[in-house]
């Protein structure tokens, strides 16, 4: 393999030439260059979504469908607000879910993957954003998140319309927190 610029011979797993400093291969260069501001940092992403699960995992009370109140929707808000709508999607739907299957409820694992995986998401649209937008965004998310939760909680035959009217309080409450506490933790970080 020959860079593009100087002509010289490359390895093929190089990503920029040895003789000249050019890219060899731009997509797999800003990908992992840590100077690019535009690249989400694979250990930052590994982190967020480990701190978005043992946050969940680390305060729980329990609600009457046999789910559980957590602050996690924080570390969520602020995953989406800090790596932008892919990490937020990754970070809050991974880890929220693995912290469903560690701390003993699977049952719900594939509704909070989709459920703070948008949360994740849509958070991650205020990223780098300023006023109403900055604001905006999350909102809509914990809002998505609550809805997610009550639609599927209806058609699991253990929880049905009983269990999620009862915690639609709750997680409207946790839906809050997270969203205060999320936009809090992002603004003292930057």
């Amino acid at each position: 393999m020959y860079c593009t610029k100087c002509g010289k011979e490359v390895e093929e797993s190089d990503l920029i030439c040895k003789h000249c400093g050019r890219a060899i291969d731009i997509e797999r260069y800003e990908q992992f260059n840590t100077d690019n501001p535009n690249s989400m940092k694979w250990y930052y992403l590994v982190g967020i979504t480990i701190a978005v699960m043992v946050i969940t995992l680390f305060i729980r009370i329990p609600l009457p469908s046999k789910g559980y109140f957590n602050f996690g929707d924080v570390a969520v808000v602020f995953s989406g607000l800090f790596l932008g709508w892919k990490g937020g999607a990754l970070a809050g739907g991974i880890g929220s879910a693995l912290a469903d299957i560690i701390g003993g409820f699977p049952l719900f694992a594939p509704l909070t993957l989709v459920a703070k995986g948008l949360e994740g998401l849509i958070s991650g649209f205020a990223k780098d954003k300023k006023g109403f937008t900055f604001y905006f965004y999350p909102a809509v998310a914990v809002i998505i998140m609550v809805a997610v939760y009550f639609v599927g909680e209806l058609f699991m035959p253990q929880i049905g319309i009983g269990g999620a009217l009862a915690e639609l309080p709750a997680n409207l409450i946790q839906a809050g927190g997270g969203y205060a506490g999320g936009i809090i933790l992002s603004r003292l970080i930057k």
